[in-house]
This record gives C-alpha cells, structure tokens and sequence, in this order.
C-alpha cells in the first residue's frame, strides 16, 4: 500500500493532513442525536462492548432494570455510544434494532458518511484520543464525551465511493483475522472438550471410592500485612473456567476495607460471587506475588500424591461438577450468587487413580499453554488490524485500488478477549 499522490494540510493535531479529495467536517452534520425512547420495553435489549461491538444482550445473566420503558430506540446502522468509555473505544454501529441504556448516545447517521465507516473511525487511537481531550471529568475513570461536545468535533470524510472501498476492504481483513483468532481458540477449546471427557468418565465409574472434599483439599489463608505505600496486584477469576485475571494495581491504602491474602502457583482459587458459572481455576506461576480478596476462597491438597487440582479443577467443569457449585451457591442480587464453600465441601467427589489424574493434569498444562499461545497470537493480529484500520480511515494509505476478497459476514463478529467487560470487571466481581 502506498500514499494518496496529493495531501493538504489540516489544523487538527490528531490528523495533520488528509487526502486532497478528502473533507473535515463537524460530526453535528453528519451525525444526529437519536432522541426516541421505548413506550412498551419489549424491544430486544442491546449491548454495548468495546470488543464485541452491539449484540442483543443474554437476559437470563446480569443486572436487569425492573422496567425497559424509557430506554432508548436504537435502529439498524446507528452508533451507539457508552458517553464514559468513548474515550477507551466504547463505540459502535448496530446491525440490529433494539433499546439500550439510557445512560448511552444514540445517534443516527446523516448522508454524507457511511455508518460503517464512523464506526471503524471511531475505535483509531488517533480519534480515541481527540475524543479524550474534549471528555469532562476529574478522574480519567469518569471521563465522558457528551453528545454536544461531540458535535462540535470534526472527523476526516472520503469521497462516497472511496468510504465504500474502505468499508470492503475492511470488513474482509476484520473477518479474515477473526477467523484466524477462531481457529487458534478452536484448538484450545478441543483440548479442553477432551479433559471433560475423561473426568466425565471417572464420574459414571461406578467402582471408584468417592471422598468428602473436605477430607482431601484444605483450606488456605495467609492474610496480609499491608502496606499502605505498596503496590499490590488482586487477581479474580474467569467464569467457564477460563482462568485467571489481573485487576488494576493498588496501593494498600486504596485496597479499602477487604481482607487480603497472599496466593500460591498451585492452589485453587474460587470465585465466592460467581464460582456458581464455573469460575474456578488454579493459579500459575504468573500469580506468584498476587493477593486476592476474602471472597476468593483458596483450597490446596491435603495430599498431592492422592489429589492433583487438575483434576479436581476438571470435576468442577462437568455438568454434575457444576451442579455442585451451584447448589452450594445462594442470593437475590442478579448474577451475585454467593459460595457457600463450607457446604460444597461436604459434597463427595470420585477419585480416580494417581496415574489417571496425571493424564489430565497433563492435558490441563497442554490447555494453559495452548491458551497462552492463542492469546499471544490473538493480541498481535489485534495490534495489526488496529494499526490497518488507524492508517486506513485516516488516508495514510491509498487502497482505491486494492482487489477485495470476498468473506462470510459472519466472521465480522470478534470475540470477547479473556476478560470482557460484563463477566469480569472489578466492580462485578467485588
């Protein structure tokens, strides 16, 4: 890909020149405010994420309004936008109809521009931090982008055909990465259908001795001494046995009125709120130094050379593992049940032979490094595609002439990184 042949300058920091065939123009002309709002809340409800783009949202899961009168009208080819994540790429256009929060812009798209293209033009570093500099708000958590400030900022406006071909060109490298990114999780995902198999099959053994948890794992609590002026790092835990993730550093002082303990590769980690969605893993040596909160019950063998967590871990993923946990796991608060860890470890669990235990532990190290591997792979093709879209939309390259593949709209749909906003943000979790 090379440059246009002709550029002009601008007086924009963020895009010091653009295309010579190409406008600035204020988004109050090409985008207006969408002020409709539901009569009835029995349109679908949407969701917004940074990651995932607008998707109808799973109401059997999370914190519902007791009524969805007064959300607001979202239509096909809108943008959508989280005013206090605008900043952080909150951004998107919706393929679907429906309401979302009424805390979210809605805005309609006028002729000049292609909704497709403000949406991959919104999500640049380049826009992200224009859109930084015009948010109010003390702390950087709160920043917003209100619509009226919105409106008096201008975006970088091709020529329509030229919109066009960016879009195309576009959507087929996102739906290329994106099924590259698939596939390297599909392997993850066989590797891990093969664990449940085998601890499925040590379940319906009829001949092997069950065990009371409470007889074979302990559990382990190492408070710690804080210190006010140091940094500590709180894990939480993944639902679907996805893992472990890191929370936001914090200095002692600002951990507030939580207990903490120090954790240990090795140990299993439950999630005390969502342990009931399979949010149970075992932590790894990049935990070492990690602490985690009072609602985090930690758990080690009594023996390891009669229980190995791997395969213990495995159990809990099962269907019947996972009935367990969610019988033992209580409350009223949406999607915060509470583990009741006492009573879950008086359930009995069978125990198959060391030598089979290992053969899943060793599937289990496979699964965290094929994980590893997929994540790593995932994050650089992310680091690619967003440099593309950056110098794409903002006329750095010239693809007017670039021959477009053809792709299956399906693969336009990302997925969610690890930690995605919903299942595993600090606030839900604590």
């Amino acid at each position: 890909m090379t440059p246009y042949p002709a550029y002009k300058p601008t007086d924009l920091p963020w895009v010091p020149k653009i295309p010579e065939s190409w406008n600035l123009i204020k988004n109050k002309y090409l985008l207006r405010t969408r002020e409709e709002v539901s009569q009835t809340g029995s349109e679908i409800l949407l969701s917004l994420s940074q990651y995932t783009g607008i998707t109808a949202k799973n109401i059997s899961s999370g914190r519902l309004a007791e009524s969805l009168i007064g959300y607001k009208i979202v239509h096909k080819n809108d943008i959508v936008m989280n005013i206090m994540l605008a900043w952080n790429g909150s951004t998107a256009m919706s393929d679907l109809d429906g309401i979302v929060s009424p805390a979210y812009a809605v805005f309609s798209v006028g002729e000049h521009v292609s909704p497709k293209f403000m949406h991959y033009l919104f999500k640049t570093p380049q826009m992200l931090q224009y859109f930084k500099s015009f948010s109010s708000g003390v702390i950087e958590s709160r920043l917003r982008l209100y619509p009226d400030e919105l409106a008096k900022l201008f975006s970088v406006v091709p020529p329509p055909d030229e919109q066009a071909q960016i879009v195309r060109y576009l959507d087929s490298m996102t739906a290329k990465i994106n099924k590259l990114i698939r596939a390297k999780k599909r392997i993850c995902d066989l590797i891990f259908e093969e664990i449940i198999q085998r601890a499925n099959e040590h379940i319906n053994n009829k001949h092997l001795t069950r065990y009371r948890l409470k007889n074979i794992l302990k559990l382990v609590a190492h408070e710690i001494t804080r210190d006010n002026d140091m940094l500590y790092t709180p894990v939480g835990v993944l639902n679907r046995g996805r893992g472990i993730f890191h929370k936001k550093q914090l200095l002692g002082k600002d951990l507030g009125d939580s207990i903490f303990f120090h954790v240990f590769p090795g140990d299993m980690i439950f999630s005390g709120q969502f342990a009931w969605e399979g949010a149970v893993a075992i932590l790894q040596k990049s935990e070492e130094g990690c602490i985690a909160s009072h609602r985090y019950p930690l758990a080690r063998a009594i023996d390891p050379d009669f229980l190995r967590l791997a395969y213990l871990w495995a159990f809990f993923q099962t269907k019947y593992g996972d009935m367990l946990l969610n019988i033992h796991s209580h409350g009223a608060a949406g999607r915060n049940r509470p583990l009741n860890i006492a009573r879950l470890l008086g359930e009995t669990v069978p125990i198959p032979s060391l030598e089979e235990q290992k053969k899943i532990e060793k599937l289990f190290l496979q699964l965290q490094e094929a994980q590893k591997l997929a994540v790593n792979y995932s994050d650089k093709l992310q680091e690619y595609k967003n440099s593309m879209i950056a110098t794409i939309v903002t006329g750095q390259v010239d693809i007017r002439n670039i021959p477009v593949d053809d792709f299956d709209p399906a693969d336009l749909v990302s997925e969610a990184p690890d930690d995605p906003e919903e299942d595993a943000t600090e606030e839900s979790e604590e």
